[in-house]
């Protein structure tokens, strides 16, 4: 939360200042652009999990930090705006959460998540080649969740969800030429609940009663080139 009330005060101050910047105006026209990204990706609520009799869970490790890419493709309005369309790559990712009744027997989450997002951008022209920007982004994410408990011959089943999922960032862009620019940001991702299926491994109540579960976010630092046309 605190990187996001950080977003919204730099998106108040850019408003109220927006008047007294040196703002030029970009000629309408179609861009495409790739980004290379730094994701810190986190699975909160893993303790929602299903595994009855355990005691309570514990987070062992909740955090996965991985370079990635993306693709897009927008257009650039007379009055500062843009829209995009972007496509995030694909990525594996692990987790693992104990129990207090089985510490040395981990719920091992394997995960693998990627994004379609419409993105819309608000440039502030600072110079008449920098400019700072706050971004919005809605969209879906499609995230397969699988894992294994204690050993990998204890697997869960596979299962697939489409998440709505949203987007908020500020950042700055460097216009090079006409054509070339340079693009660097942050933006927090909210991809939403993730589950596996239930255990396909016999349990000590001969039951499939075991499910991982958890909650996808991640703050997301960017650079990228954007092509003008």
């Amino acid at each position: 939360m605190k990187y996001l009330r950080k977003i919204m005060i730099a998106s108040v101050i850019m408003t109220v200042s927006a008047p007294v910047m040196a703002q030029t105006q970009s000629e309408d026209g179609y861009y495409i652009a790739a980004r290379l990204l730094h994701s810190q990706q986190r699975a909160k609520n893993m303790d929602l999990s299903l595994r009855p009799s355990i005691g309570s869970f514990f987070d062992v490790d909740n955090k996965e930090n991985f370079f990635n890419g993306s693709i897009a493709a927008g257009y650039r309005f007379n009055h500062n705006w843009r829209a995009e369309g972007e496509f995030v790559f694909p990525r594996n990712s692990k987790f693992s959460t104990g129990s207090s009744n089985f510490p040395t027997s981990l719920n091992v989450y394997d995960v693998k998540s990627q994004r379609y997002m419409v993105n819309l951008y608000r440039d502030f022209y600072i110079t008449n080649a920098l400019s700072l920007n706050a971004n919005l982004g809605l969209g879906v994410s499609r995230v397969k969740t699988g894992g294994f408990q204690g050993n990998e011959s204890r697997v869960f089943n596979e299962n697939t969800v489409t998440n709505l999922t949203y987007s908020v960032g500020a950042g700055a862009s460097y216009d090079l030429t006409q054509n070339w620019s340079l693009d660097f940001g942050y933006r927090f991702v909210d991809s939403g609940k993730i589950e596996s299926g239930f255990n396909r491994f016999a349990n000590v109540r001969r039951l499939q009663d075991e499910q991982l579960k958890a909650k996808l976010i991640a703050n997301e630092f960017f650079v990228g080139a954007r092509l003008n046309f």
